[in-house]
């Protein structure tokens, strides 16, 4: 009897230590899905890993301009604000590929669309649409002018840990929701364009939103050293723990494998020319130990803190076929 009881011991013993030597689940995911489990770390430190119940979008009217369908849309967002957006529809009755169009400061969605020119030449969607895509130029809260009202709904939200621009990518991500089930809408070809504010949430929308199969990033990509840590930038540029997590590269970094086009201006003093290389030099060699190549690509152009645009249409087409 006391030797089956040892030997019965000495099982559970050995059972025992064998289960609680075994690795946690996530040290496994860590492991097999590293780049999954930094997405759920970069979309937490956004304040976009819950994903609320989707406000109600509603159709709000259209026109035609020169074969281009214009619809309006909007919702109210939870905190009380009308958020609206136009969705730009080429003539042709097939499936187009849906870019999302996101304007920066000192600009606004009907500049994107071609309804004001506010002199930063982002008139991209607009561009796009007679190009063959159906453009989704949404709202960004407070983006006309760097403002008071921008400055203390940013701080506010610094004090809950959020941020302003993780707001923007969930109204952002409400229009999508709406737009990716238009029929008109070829749900494998989804892409982003954005100009500096708007290339900032093009680069994290598209580092969180794996749908997003080919970004176009203009006048934003840098290091936070060189651009929004040596000077006063708009408030909502502040992301509390960004710097935890990374550098641009390493947040840039979850878009791979898929297509990435960086635009710079050389005279652009907001995010200098020679760091926007360096930054580049490692998103590259992040590809290359990924062993992606050809699906980087760095524009620069011999302007300021403008947008481009040059080959973009061309290279939309051509990575979303991919």
């Amino acid at each position: 009897m006391k030797k089956r009881l040892g030997i019965l011991i000495g099982f559970l013993t050995f059972f025992l230590l064998g289960v609680l030597s075994i690795p946690s689940i996530d040290w496994y995911k860590e492991r097999l899905f590293p780049q999954e489990i930094k997405r759920e770390r970069l979309r937490k430190i956004l304040g976009i890993d819950e994903i609320p119940n989707w406000p109600e979008v509603t159709f709000l009217g259209k026109e035609r301009v020169d074969g281009i369908e214009k619809r309006l849309i909007g919702f109210i967002s939870p905190d009380g604000i009308p958020i609206k957006a136009y969705i730009l529809v080429p003539e042709g009755g097939q499936k187009f590929p849906l870019v999302i169009a996101i304007n920066g400061h000192g600009s606004t969605k009907e500049e994107v669309v071609g309804m004001v020119d506010m002199g930063n030449n982002a008139d991209y969607g607009l561009i796009l649409a007679k190009r063959g895509f159906v453009v989704l130029a949404p709202d960004v809260r407070f983006s006309n002018k760097a403002s008071r009202e921008e400055d203390m709904y940013s701080l506010n939200a610094i004090l809950y840990g959020k941020s302003l621009n993780g707001v923007r990518l969930l109204d952002i991500l409400t229009f999508l929701e709406y737009a990716i089930n238009l029929p008109e809408i070829d749900k494998s070809k989804i892409g982003c364009v954005g100009w500096s504010l708007g290339g900032a949430l093009a680069m994290y929308l598209s580092a969180c939103d794996r749908r997003i199969k080919a970004v176009y990033i203009s006048g934003y990509y840098c290091s936070f050293a060189r651009s929004i840590m040596r000077m006063r930038c708009t408030t909502d540029n502040y992301i509390p723990g960004i710097l935890r997590f990374g550098d641009m590269d390493e947040i840039a970094s979850l878009i791979i494998p898929r297509h990435i086009l960086i635009e710079s201006g050389e005279k652009d003093t907001l995010f200098p020319i020679d760091s926007v290389n360096d930054m580049v030099q490692r998103l590259e060699e992040k590809y290359q130990k990924a062993k992606v190549y050809g699906r980087i690509k760095h524009n620069i152009f011999p302007g300021n803190h403008i947008f481009s645009g040059k080959g973009m249409a061309e290279w939309l087409n051509e990575s979303l076929k991919k």
